[in-house]
């Protein structure tokens, strides 16, 4: 009698014990669960801190532990929150690009742009300039148009020369230095000089529409030597515009 007891027991209780097991297997895995849980969340922490690097480590740990877990619904999701906050990065990133940045911030933020791998290369350049030229556009847009005609075009003149300089010594940076073939270099200044006739267009019309206006003689030769200036100094870069 007591052994059918004890097999009806132990029946009753099979689930029971079932359910203890995983329990335990659970609390034996405790700190490696919670490290698997927590990468979704510490990839946000590192985007926001600007640890890009440590980001991408941590993203790519997940999509490695997705491959070796398919079946696995709980690894799955945690791959796929992971691969969101990765977006959040690209997204991050590229804002960085239309920011008052300097060389090294773009050119780190480029670096991380070419490991994440959502562009290529000419996608990318592209989107640089576009980026760069936002903000370009902006800072020009910032110079105020006053009745004084003269000293607004020394100014217009001083933030553009300033803004086209940089974006060149940018993208000759970041990307002509680096070009891996003839043919890649070949489109790159495609694009660059695409950018910068364009905004010597811009300058050139901002002209046309403001140096009728001047009419005090000093003015207008202190305007031309500005601009010769500005013109002989991009003509070391191979934008000559001295005769426009």
């Amino acid at each position: 009698a007591l052994e059918t007891q004890t097999r009806q027991f132990s029946d009753e209780t099979a689930n029971v014990q079932a359910a203890r097991r995983k329990a335990r297997l659970v609390l034996q895995q405790h700190d490696a669960l919670v490290d698997v849980l927590d990468i979704p969340a510490l990839i946000d922490t590192c985007v926001r801190n600007a640890y890009y690097q440590e980001a991408l480590d941590l993203s790519a740990h997940a999509a490695s532990l997705a491959r070796r877990f398919p079946d696995v619904a709980l690894v799955q999701d945690v791959a796929a929150e992971a691969e969101h906050a990765t977006r959040v990065m690209l997204a991050q990133l590229l804002a960085l690009l239309r920011d008052p940045a300097k060389l090294p911030a773009l050119f780190k933020a480029v670096s991380f742009l070419r490991k994440m791998g959502a562009l290529d290369e000419l996608e990318l350049a592209l989107t640089f300039l576009s980026s760069r030229l936002v903000n370009l556009k902006a800072n020009i847009g910032g110079v105020e148009e006053r009745v004084d005609h003269a000293r607004f075009i020394r100014r217009y003149v001083d933030v553009w020369r300033e803004g086209v300089h940089d974006v060149v010594t940018q993208y000759t940076n970041i990307f002509l230095d680096r070009a891996s073939s003839e043919d890649m270099i070949v489109e790159l200044r495609y694009l660059l000089s695409t950018l910068t006739l364009s905004m010597v267009d811009d300058l050139i019309e901002v002209l046309s529409q403001n140096l009728p206006l001047v009419e005090d003689t000093t003015s207008l030769t202190s305007i031309l030597t500005q601009l010769t200036h500005c013109s002989t100094s991009f003509a070391k870069i191979g934008l000559d515009f001295r005769s426009l």
